[in-house]
């Protein structure tokens, strides 16, 4: 499984985003607990030093960044499936996708007493999966 497949599950599953920031934050407070340990054992002047030389403070960056990209995706995500709300996308993508022209398909059917006519099921199935592919 990719990493962009694990990541988009992750970010459609509530428990599995909920069990990310939990995770993050335990790990985020052990490595800050243990950066501020080494700090305090190095003593005050010698801060950059330690942060330079602590394994933890790296870590602590990384997690960080680990966790900034998570949230950006996150927020891609969620912007993707924002531009939904636009009633003029809907309309384009309905148009795009031929979905107006299938329902016409379907009406005029059911209205000559074919329903099952003018379309197939196994037809009907592919545009709607083809609807929202990117």
């Amino acid at each position: 499984m990719g990493f962009k497949k694990v990541l988009s599950q992750i970010y459609r599953s509530p428990t599995g985003r909920a069990a990310y920031s939990i995770v993050l934050s335990i790990v985020v407070g052990v490595l800050g607990s243990r950066v501020a340990t080494a700090l305090d054992q190095r003593g005050a002047m010698t801060v950059w030093a330690a942060l330079r030389d602590s394994q933890s403070f790296w870590l602590l960056v990384l997690v960080g960044l680990l966790g900034f990209l998570y949230h950006l995706g996150d927020y891609l995500d969620h912007r993707a499936l924002l531009r939904h709300l636009d009633d003029d996308h809907c309309k384009a993508l309905i148009r795009e996708k031929g979905l107006d022209q299938l329902a016409e398909q379907v009406r005029t059917a059911i209205q000559h007493g074919q329903p099952s006519g003018a379309v197939t099921v196994e037809q009907a199935q592919k545009i709607w999966a083809g609807v929202f592919k990117k």
